[in-house]
């Protein structure tokens, strides 16, 4: 994000510098079309610094679970907040300081090894995962990498549906 651009990183006046903290914002959004788009846009125009985000199902299928971790002022996250509830697609979305968030806030790069630990700052270096697990994985699972396999290699003429 470029400088300027964010109405929460405007500095504060001498004297009245304000406490930068590192705080987790979880959102439930509506998992459709455009969605995330929404909030990204929202988070590009209103977040002073974005450090991780992550997006996983929730329990309830057509709703998505994300995480966001900010950097910033108490004041200034808390307006992204109050954004955020604004936008039709999202059922809920709180701050909490990732000090006091259970369980830490975790990044993790699979490609690279690197895990990083959001809420305390630590960095850690793992063996990267072998292009061949990561094929597996972006395909959604060993089925769907093996039929993905066998259809480039023209021996998988079609799905389930197409034979019936």
């Amino acid at each position: 994000m470029e400088s300027g651009e964010s109405g929460a990183s405007t500095p504060a006046p001498p004297g009245q510098e304000q406490h930068l903290m590192l705080m987790l914002v979880l959102v439930l959004l509506r998992d459709r079309a455009g969605a995330i788009e929404l909030v990204m846009g929202l988070l590009r125009r209103r977040a002073s610094s974005v450090t991780a985000m992550s997006f996983v199902p929730s329990e309830k299928l057509e709703l998505l679970r994300v995480t966001i971790a900010l950097r910033g002022a108490r004041a200034g996250i808390e307006h992204v907040v109050n954004q955020l509830r604004k936008l039709e697609d999202v059922y809920s979305a709180e701050a909490t300081p990732a000090a006091q968030a259970e369980p830490e806030a975790v990044v993790r790069e699979l490609a690279a090894g690197r895990i990083e630990n959001v809420t305390t700052g630590q960095t850690f270096q793992a063996q990267p995962y072998p292009e061949s697990i990561l094929r597996i994985i972006r395909a959604g699972g060993l089925i769907a990498a093996t039929r993905e396999k066998l259809r480039g290699a023209g021996k998988l003429a079609g799905t389930s549906e197409q034979r019936e």
